[in-house]
């Protein structure tokens, strides 16, 4: 269901980037069907530009591009379909193994 959401967002026009893609932000329905939530750091590709208050996910979800960098004051880059992948497979293994990805 997530890959489903995920790939209709990426396909939308224009396309959305979801940016905040973590287990806490899927929620299932009584069907047993995952709905992804919480778009309020969705970023529109080709869109207004990106700000780097927009990136509000937790650092351990988030693809290695995204972490902030230290002692550079320049803007992180904008979310991309590569980082919500990434972010996606931190969830699956962390829902599948109750692993989170920083325990390694």
């Amino acid at each position: 269901d997530i890959v489903q959401g995920l790939n209709s967002l990426h396909s939308n026009y224009p396309p959305i980037v979801h940016g905040d893609l973590k287990p806490r932000n899927i929620l299932v329905d009584d069907d047993g069907r995952a709905i992804l939530s919480d778009f309020g750091p969705a970023y529109i590709l080709g869109g207004t530009e990106f700000t780097a208050t927009s990136l509000s996910g937790l650092c351990r979800f988030m693809a290695p591009e995204l972490l902030p960098v230290i002692n550079d004051d320049s803007p992180p880059p904008a979310p991309t379909f590569a980082s919500d992948l990434w972010s996606l497979g931190c969830t699956v293994g962390e829902v599948f193994h109750s692993i989170p990805p920083s325990s390694h």
